[in-house]
């Protein structure tokens, strides 16, 4: 039979290794939206230095408009 300060230090290990993997599986899911976040940005730049190169080469208003 085990004796209760054992069992006390095995519930409180086995806690803190849950709180660990609940920590470690955040933290991978904020890296995971972080990466998603710089790709949407790096994105949206390629798109306004399209835009803005089309823009500079409107030669009248009807170029710039259409």
């Amino acid at each position: 039979m085990t004796n209760p300060q054992d069992q006390f230090v095995d519930f409180y290990r086995a806690g803190l290794k849950a709180t660990g993997d609940m920590l470690r599986a955040s933290l991978e899911g904020a890296e995971r939206l972080r990466t998603q976040q710089l790709a949407a940005i790096g994105e949206a730049l390629a798109a306004h230095e399209q835009s803005v190169a089309e823009i500079s080469q409107a030669k009248g208003f009807e170029e710039l408009f259409a």
